[in-house]
């Protein structure tokens, strides 16, 4: 183990406005393996809830890929976590909102295989998920608007030449603010593809994943198509 530690290299960027915390950010690793922190997420990726000056952080250990992979990720292809960060830069940049991008972090042996990456944002303030749609928490108005608000969101991230490749009840967080308006926040960003999308696949898209009764789906099919034309 100490000869391994010693081949390994780090590859990460830490965000300007976080730049005083960036040893800290780096270290993720070294905090994982210190089970630092507490798991939101532990199944084939980990998540875990990290405080640290001031800032509540959501980290996203990627899970280590099979051989063949660690040879891509570390001379190809960007890792999930890369992925992570700079897509939720984009999509803050057109208009979409997510978590604030804070760092991510990449750990390969001798430059060559690829081993693990961390993605690190700061915690969503909004409060529910579309879970919570399914679950029936909020009255039929509230469950409405929101509805409404996810066909719009959906039909707007289409028109952009985007397509999330996971749209599932826990990647979408959902909330209002003082105004009573609808706010939306998308996660889990790495399998998000950038190229043009039919209304039929969008549409298949946006339900694939998505538990809706027949009356939902249409009054959300309503809203999405009028946006796409």
């Amino acid at each position: 183990m100490y000869i391994l530690s010693h081949l390994c290299t780090q590859h990460s960027v830490v965000d300007t406005s976080f730049a005083d915390h960036a040893d800290y950010l780096r270290s993720m690793p070294e905090i994982f393996e210190g089970k630092e922190g507490d798991i939101i997420h532990d199944r084939r990726n980990q998540l875990r809830r990290l405080t640290h000056g001031g800032h509540t952080y959501v980290v996203k250990s990627f899970q280590r890929p099979h051989l063949f992979n660690q040879i891509i990720y570390g001379t190809f292809r960007r890792s999930k976590a890369r992925r992570s960060y700079e897509y939720a830069q984009l999509l803050r940049s057109r208009g979409f909102d997510s978590p604030q991008p804070v760092a991510y972090v990449e750990e390969s042996l001798l430059g060559i295989l690829f081993r693990r990456s961390y993605y690190v944002s700061l915690q969503s303030t909004l409060r529910y998920t579309y879970q919570d749609i399914i679950d029936q928490r909020f009255d039929a108005p509230t469950t409405e608007c929101y509805l409404r608000a996810i066909a719009a969101f959906t039909a707007r991230l289409h028109n952009a030449g985007m397509i999330h490749r996971d749209y599932s009840r826990g990647n979408l967080l959902l909330d209002t603010d003082a105004e009573g308006r609808v706010l939306i926040q998308l996660i889990d960003l790495n399998r998000i593809r950038f190229r043009p999308v039919t209304t039929t696949e969008g549409l298949a898209n946006l339900f694939e994943r998505l538990p809706v009764s027949p009356d939902q789906r249409r009054l959300m099919t309503e809203v999405y198509e009028s946006l796409r034309g």
